[in-house]
C-alpha cells in the first residue's frame, strides 16, 4: 500500500471512530478497506475521482466490491468509510468546519445501523443517498440535515409579507435516524442552517417526512417530541399510505405490517401499533415555516 493510501485508510479508521463506530465494528470492516487499498487501487482511483466530480458512481462501488469478492452491503461500507477522506478534502476547500464535516459523515454510521436492523449484517446499502454528504450538497447541522432545494408546492405560501412560489430555492430539512429529537435541538439546527447558507431577512424552510403527516396527532400526544416538530411547521400537503414503507423509522426494522407483530417497547410504537390496530394509518406531509435566523416568526397552521 503506497503512502497515499495509508493516509486514506487511517482516516477512514480515524473518521469511524469519530462518528460513531464501534471498536468491533471496525476491527470488522478494517481487512474489507485494505483489500480494496491493496487490490484495487486503480478502481479505487477512479472511484475517488468521480467523487470529486460529483458523479453518480454506485456501480462503480458495486464493480469494484464485488471483484475482489466483497458481499454488497458489507463492500459498500468499507469504501464508504474510505471515501471519507474525499470529503474532508472538499469540505477544507469549502471552508467548511470539522464539526460540520464530522457531523455529516454520521450519515454512514446512520444507515450501518439501518442494515443492521433490516438486513442483520455489518453494511450499508443508500449509497446513493450517502454521496450527497461527500460534496457537501447536504450537510448536517446539530440534530438535523439540510440542503438547498426548490420549493414544489403548486400554491403559493404568504405570511409575514414574504410569498414562496413554486421554484423558489427554500432550505430542505432532512431527519436522520440516530435519536430523539429534542425540541432545543431542532430549534437550534435551524438557526445553524439559517447561518449555514448566509440567510438574510425572512427565509423559507421546508419538510417532507412521515413526522409532518396530519394524522399523527391522533396517536401521538400533544405533548410528544413528534407534536413539537409538527408544530413547527404548517403542513401545506399530506398524504395517507396504508401499508407505509416508512414504519420501519419507527419500529427499528421493515415489518411486516400486521399490526399484532410490531413490537411495543416504547411509548411511542405503542401508541402507533394500537393506531393501526384500530383501522388507522401513516402517511406523509410537506410543511413550511419563515426563520428569521432567531425564531419562526410565521403562526403554524394546522
Amino acid at each position: 500500500m503506497n503512502e497515499h493510501y495509508k493516509n486514506v485508510y487511517a482516516h477512514a479508521l480515524e473518521t469511524a471512530a469519530k462518528t460513531g463506530f464501534t471498536a468491533e465494528q471496525i476491527a470488522e470492516i478494517a481487512p474489507a478497506m485494505e483489500l480494496v487499498l491493496e487490490k484495487a487501487p486503480d478502481a479505487f482511483a477512479e472511484l475517488e475521482k468521480a467523487v470529486a466530480e460529483c458523479r453518480d458512481n454506485a456501480d462503480m462501488v458495486y464493480a469494484l466490491t464485488r471483484t475482489l469478492g466483497l458481499e454488497d452491503d458489507f463492500g459498500m461500507l468499507a469504501v464508504c468509510l474510505l471515501l471519507t477522506h474525499v470529503s474532508h478534502r472538499v469540505y477544507r476547500e469549502k471552508g467548511i468546519d470539522e464539526e460540520v464535516y464530522l457531523d455529516s459523515m454520521k450519515d454512514i454510521r446512520v444507515w450501518t445501523q439501518t442494515c443492521i436492523e433490516n438486513r442483520y449484517h455489518l453494511g450499508v446499502y443508500q449509497y446513493g443517498w450517502i454521496r450527497h454528504f461527500y460534496t457537501a450538497d447536504i450537510v448536517r447541522l446539530g440534530r438535523l440535515e439540510f440542503h438547498i432545494v426548490e420549493y414544489h408546492h403548486n400554491e403559493p405560501y404568504t405570511a409575514c409579507g414574504v410569498t414562496v412560489q413554486k421554484g423558489d430555492p427554500v432550505i430542505n430539512t432532512h431527519i436522520p435516524a440516530d435519536g430523539h429529537m429534542e425540541p432545543e435541538d431542532v430549534q437550534d439546527s435551524f438557526r445553524r442552517a439559517y447561518r449555514y447558507f448566509g440567510k438574510t431577512g425572512i427565509t423559507p424552510i421546508v419538510c417532507h417526512s412521515l413526522l409532518l403527516n396530519p394524522g399523527n396527532r391522533y396517536f401521538c400526544k400533544p405533548d410528544s417530541r413528534m407534536a413539537a416538530f409538527m408544530d413547527c411547521f404548517t403542513i401545506l400537503e399530506s398524504e395517507d399510505i396504508p401499508d407505509s414503507g416508512d414504519l420501519w423509522r419507527v419500529f427499528g426494522h421493515r415489518p411486516t405490517y400486521d399490526p399484532d407483530t410490531l413490537p411495543e417497547d416504547t411509548p411511542l410504537r405503542r401508541q402507533l401499533k394500537e393506531h393501526l390496530k384500530n383501522g388507522g394509518t401513516m402517511g406523509e406531509g410537506y410543511g413550511i415555516l419563515l426563520h428569521d435566523g432567531e425564531k419562526r416568526v410565521d403562526e403554524p397552521v394546522k
